[in-house]
């Protein structure tokens, strides 16, 4: 989940974007990374959640692509699933998608798989989780885990 983009759509104005295709630019945002990128979602399953019909989403998707709050994202990431079911990848239109492309920064330098493989993962597809930057901190990158410390416990540290 990417709370900037999510902030970032939340902050839009009513004018910009309404009704359901906000919703839907809300459901992408919560699968983009903290940059906007590689949100997917399978139009069908993205129609059930929202009780709506697959067409609906399509519509609302091509409102958004219009208005030019979504584009169409690194399609790699998706490679990894049969074509006949592969759902297209979106980029967010973030102030900070912006500043990463003027920047220079390539999708495939700033985004790798939380399991650090080769090969992009399908747990977006499944599960929600996002793609996240390897340098990134993340519970899964320590050894040990955190546990709850008390403040009577910090003082003795």
């Amino acid at each position: 989940m990417s709370l900037e983009a999510y902030i970032w759509a939340g902050n839009l104005r009513l004018d910009e974007c309404d009704g359901t295709a906000f919703r839907v630019l809300l459901k992408y945002a919560d699968r983009a990374d903290k940059y906007g990128r590689t949100a997917w979602y399978k139009a069908s399953d993205l129609a059930e959640e929202l009780g709506c019909h697959r067409s609906t989403i399509q519509r609302a998707i091509a409102e958004l692509l219009a208005a030019g709050l979504m584009s169409k994202g690194d399609q790699r990431f998706v490679a990894h699933i049969p074509a006949n079911y592969r759902p297209v990848v979106y980029d967010l239109e973030t102030p900070a998608k912006k500043m990463q492309d003027a920047l220079g920064a390539g999708v495939a330098s700033a985004h790798t798989c939380t399991d650090q493989v080769s090969q992009p993962c399908d747990a977006g597809v499944a599960s929600g989780a996002t793609h996240k930057n390897r340098n990134e901190p993340s519970y899964q990158d320590s050894h040990s885990h955190p546990s709850l410390v008390t403040a009577r416990e910090s003082e003795g540290q």
